[in-house]
């Protein structure tokens, strides 16, 4: 993870008509052109030059700015990703608290050094980072940075695809690493898809193998619960108070709705496949 100069970054903003200060930057030469399709497909816009300018200002000067610069790994780091450790019998993802900031690693993919009271974050992966062969793995990595990024702006994010009554919410593999998104205080949803109103029917949507031509609605609790162990929010200790709040928000204001896992047609997504 080198220091190079700004000049040469390649800067791409989350969803840049909400005027979020959320950027991934890179040098375009360091990957391949793989990378640049992905990040699109996940919402985030190129900027020029002028409006590179301006995020880095915005980095730089604005509350609850966050960039995190994509660079290739160095033969140090790409050994720490690729090592054997004893937290991965648990899955691929770790996330290990160090003196004043943390370290998340995707095993084989990547490793994330950041700090939730610093703007700029790095992360040290491969040259094929974005490649459709391994897409799971990114869009993963990609949600955990937006969930860690977008909970100051009141944003949070879980597993799941949208659909017509809702969204479906269910475990990472089983999304494929989509996640959805609930602005809480804007009552709107960001999928890959883009930005969309909530209406007041919304419905969060729990799928169950043995139900049959049947739903039957959550309580409260239930869906709480349900959309906790769901969100695409990774904390040493758990989830934070911030997180906890915005969830009970969801809960509270939107519909829990069980359904029978037959009705549920994944997503058509060729970059998915």
């Amino acid at each position: 993870m080198s220091n190079v100069t700004n000049e040469k970054y390649v800067y791409f903003q989350f969803m840049r008509k909400l005027d979020l200060p959320v950027y991934i930057r890179f040098i375009a030469s360091d990957f391949d052109p793989d990378i640049t399709g992905f990040l699109r497909t996940m919402k985030f816009d190129e900027l020029n030059e002028k409006d590179s300018k301006d995020a880095e200002h915005n980095i730089a000067n604005k509350h609850g700015a966050r960039v995190l610069t994509v660079s290739e790994a160095s033969v140090m780091v790409a050994r720490q990703i690729a090592a054997t450790r004893e937290s991965d019998k648990w899955g691929p993802e770790s996330l290990v608290q160090k003196q004043g900031y943390s370290v998340y690693r995707y095993r084989n993919v990547a490793m994330l050094v950041f700090s939730l009271g610093t703007s700029e974050w790095k992360m040290g992966c491969f040259s094929d980072f974005g490649h459709v062969d391994n897409e799971r793995a990114y869009r993963i990595i990609v949600n955990r940075f937006l969930s860690w990024s977008l909970v100051s702006h009141g944003i949070v994010g879980f597993w799941g695809t949208p659909v017509e009554e809702g969204a479906v919410i269910q475990r990472a593999v089983d999304t494929r690493g989509e996640a959805v998104f609930f602005d809480v205080t804007r009552h709107r949803i960001l999928t890959l898809e883009g930005e969309k109103k909530l209406k007041h029917n919304f419905c969060f949507i729990k799928l169950d193998n043995h139900l049959k031509n049947a739903s039957r609605d959550m309580r409260f609790e239930d869906l709480l619960s349900f959309l906790s162990v769901n969100c695409t929010y990774f904390g040493v200790q758990g989830l934070p108070a911030p997180t906890r709040q915005l969830i009970q928000a969801c809960a509270k204001y939107y519909l829990g709705k069980v359904f029978p896992r037959e009705n549920f047609k994944p997503r058509q997504d060729a970059r998915l496949e």
